[in-house]
C-alpha cells in the first residue's frame, strides 16, 4: 500500500468524523428554530405547554440528525475497507472478515435502533446484558448508555478503527522495503 492508497483509505473516515464534529444542526440550532416555527403568540410561547414541547422536538430532532450520521460512516466504512483491502496480497479472507464485521456493526445498529422513536432514542437509557465474565457488565442498579449515545459513540470508534487500520497496514505492507532502506544506509 503506497501513500496515495492510505490517503484514499484515511479521507473517507476522517470526514465522516470531520461531519459528526462540526454538525451544523446541533441542539442549540434545532431548540433556536422550534422556538421560531411554534411561537404563535406571546401567551402561548411563555406557557409551560409550549416549553415541553419545545424541549421534545429538539430532543427527537437531535436523536433524528445523531442517527442520520450512520450514513456517512457507511460510505466511509465501505470506501476505506475496499482501499486497504485493495492493496493486501491475498485478500479473499480479509474480505470475508471484512464483510461479517460490517455486517455484525449493520446489524447491531438495526438491533439497537429498531422499535424505538427518536425520543426515546435520546432519552431511555439501554442495559446491554453482557457475559457474566466481562468486567464491563453493568450492575442491577446502574443506568445504561442511550441509543442515540450508543450511536455517536460507534461511528466515532468505527471511524478511528479505519484510519488506524489504514495506517497499520501500509506500515506493514511497507516495512520490509523500509527496513531495507534502513540497512542501505
Amino acid at each position: 500500500m503506497d501513500l496515495s492508497d492510505l490517503g484514499l483509505a484515511i479521507i473517507p473516515p476522517s470526514l465522516a468524523i470531520l461531519v459528526e464534529a462540526l454538525n451544523p444542526v446541533n441542539e442549540h440550532v434545532i431548540r433556536q428554530s422550534t422556538s421560531v416555527d411554534l411561537q404563535a403568540n406571546e401567551d402561548f410561547s411563555q406557557s409551560q405547554f409550549y416549553l415541553d414541547i419545545v424541549d421534545r422536538v429538539t430532543t427527537l430532532s437531535t436523536a433524528a440528525v445523531e442517527i442520520a450520521g450512520l450514513a456517512p460512516t457507511l460510505v466511509a466504512a465501505v470506501t476505506s475497507g475496499f482501499v486497504v483491502i485493495h492493496n493486501l496480497s491475498s485478500p479473499f479472507w480479509p474480505t470475508i472478515l471484512y464483510v461479517l464485521i460490517l455486517v455484525g456493526v449493520a446489524l447491531f445498529l438495526v438491533w439497537l435502533l429498531s422499535g424505538t422513536t427518536f425520543y426515546s432514542a435520546a432519552v431511555v437509557p439501554i442495559k446491554i446484558k453482557l457475559p457474566r465474565f466481562s468486567l464491563t457488565e453493568l450492575p442491577d442498579g446502574a443506568v445504561g448508555r442511550t441509543r442515540q449515545e450508543i450511536v455517536a459513540r460507534s461511528i466515532y470508534a468505527i471511524n478511528g478503527l479505519l484510519i488506524l487500520a489504514s495506517i497499520i497496514v501500509c506500515l506493514v505492507s511497507n516495512w520490509a522495503s523500509f527496513v531495507s532502506h534502513v540497512l542501505r544506509r
